[in-house]
């Protein structure tokens, strides 16, 4: 009954008739039209039928009989075969039920043979349609509770229906203890996404009131497999403010059963539109490492470094996942962000050491130049940056980032003394003077052992003109 899902989802989503070619040649139509739902098949137990309904219609204990209908109730019950037609017709007149048997175009008496022909079909449509849903679904509460809804619904022959019984069900006493119970049962009951998906999220609110009814929704969106369904129950989850710490903790572990990077992003950026708490950023991040995207782990990455104070582990934790990121354009984006917070200097080295995996220049003296303008260098921290410059293969990329050390207006005479070795590094005479004259006005005032080391930089230069500038730049 799959197919038949799928046209109900259409009958849901748009007013006016419909009609619908299901697919595997079986034909069947569903239409909604001024309140009235109209079935047609070829196959099933509603094989040759058309059935019109409009309002509530009431059946029998044993469902074999119409016994009541609201004001507006109609019901048309009509078959076909090998061109012979019979056709039930019951409508309201006040406090009874008028009810017309048709054999073909002649209205015959309703006793015995309508009465009969009912009686052996209604048990057949009223578990492939929602005909007198609402008094099926009291009637057995009444005798066997939130069990035997559920027993009942499981008989059912599509999951529009079972989707349209459980939601009957969840409007009666049902106790709060048994959510995890109905979920549970329908999960492994309803087959389609979007009926599944709809039911949980129409009524998260009330799953949300115990945290088994939260395990029981993470639980259940693992039997999801549409991505986007999975996504858009987890998402609707998270946005509760009923959800605790323990609960955000199932409902992230069940996001990673999502497939794609886009979905998996959205889960867990709704997660961070939460109060953070350092273990769900933890988890945040580490669950960045399942997104295989470049892009889609740098989206993530960068909104969860939005937040302004995160623990040691969780820097530590995105630090790792960058190292998952191939493109060092979005490696970079990343680095960028991160530095441009106060960072410690174990967290500064573990980032800068984190950087050889970079094979681009451009990106890797970006990283490096933003480190040196945004942090607060320790001496320690300011070696490790010098001493991992050889990682840049580009004169005029590693000339940048040793002119942008020596721009920083604190730069100690220690650090003045590493800028000076590693420019020894550069090949071209062009820049190693462009560096040499960006740092002579300090070296010109400092101790003789940085004069010295200008000197011995100096001596790399090969061309006497450049070097003679360098050298007048001091004298």
């Amino acid at each position: 009954m799959k197919n038949f899902s799928i046209l109900c989802i259409s009958f849901l989503l748009l007013a006016g008739s419909i009609n619908l070619q299901a697919q595997e040649g079986a034909k069947q139509v569903i239409s909604y039209n001024n309140n009235r739902i109209i079935y047609q098949n070829s196959f099933g137990p509603l094989q040759n039928f058309k059935v019109e309904v409009r309002g509530e219609i009431e059946v029998s204990e044993d469902d074999r009989d119409i016994i009541g209908m609201s004001s507006d109730g109609y019901l048309e019950i009509e078959k076909t075969v090998f061109g012979n037609k019979r056709k039930i017709i019951i409508t309201s007149q006040g406090n009874s039920l008028r009810k017309e048997y048709y054999e073909g175009r002649s209205k015959q008496p309703y006793e015995p043979e309508g009465r009969k022909w009912l009686a052996e079909i209604l048990p057949d449509l009223v578990k492939t349609s929602t005909i007198g849903a609402e008094s099926r679904t009291n009637r057995f509460y009444k005798k066997g509770g939130t069990n035997l809804v559920l027993q009942e619904i499981d008989k059912l022959e599509s999951d529009y229906v079972k989707h349209h019984y459980a939601s009957l069900l969840l409007k009666l006493p049902v106790q709060s203890k048994e959510y995890p119970t109905v979920i549970q049962s329908l999960s492994k009951s309803i087959s389609s996404d979007y009926y599944l998906a709809s039911f949980i999220e129409k009524n998260t609110d009330k799953f949300l009131q115990t945290t088994e009814g939260t395990y029981a929704i993470s639980i259940a969106a693992n039997e999801i497999e549409s991505d986007y369904y999975k996504a858009s129950v987890l998402k609707k989850t998270l946005k509760s403010s009923q959800l605790n710490q323990q609960s955000t903790k199932a409902i992230l572990t069940s996001a990673s059963t999502i497939n794609s990077d886009y979905y998996l992003t959205e889960v867990l950026a709704a997660a961070l539109g939460k109060n953070l708490t350092d273990e769900m950023a933890e988890q945040v991040a580490a669950s960045a490492l399942s997104i295989e995207s470049d892009y889609y782990m740098t989206q993530l990455l960068n909104k969860l470094l939005s937040n302004k104070q995160l623990s040691k582990n969780t820097y530590q934790k995105i630090i790792t996942a960058i190292d998952d990121i191939g493109s060092d354009y979005y490696k970079a984006s990343v680095i960028q962000t991160l530095v441009s917070r106060s960072l410690s200097t174990e967290e500064l080295r573990t980032i800068i050491e984190h950087t050889n995996s970079m094979g681009s220049d451009h990106y890797l003296s970006d990283v490096f130049i933003r480190i040196i303008k945004n942090q607060n260098l320790s001496s320690e921290s300011f070696q490790v940056l010098m001493d991992n410059t050889s990682n840049i293969g580009s004169d005029f990329y590693l000339s940048n980032v040793l002119v942008a050390a020596i721009d920083k207006s604190d730069i100690s005479t220690e650090q003045l003394q590493s800028i000076l070795q590693a420019t020894s590094k550069i090949s071209s005479d062009h820049y190693i003077t462009t560096v040499l004259l960006k740092a002579a006005p300090k070296v010109k005032v400092a101790n003789e052992a940085i004069k010295n080391q200008y000197r011995k930089t100096a001596k790399e230069i090969s061309s006497e003109t450049y070097y003679g500038r360098a050298i007048r730049a001091i004298d």
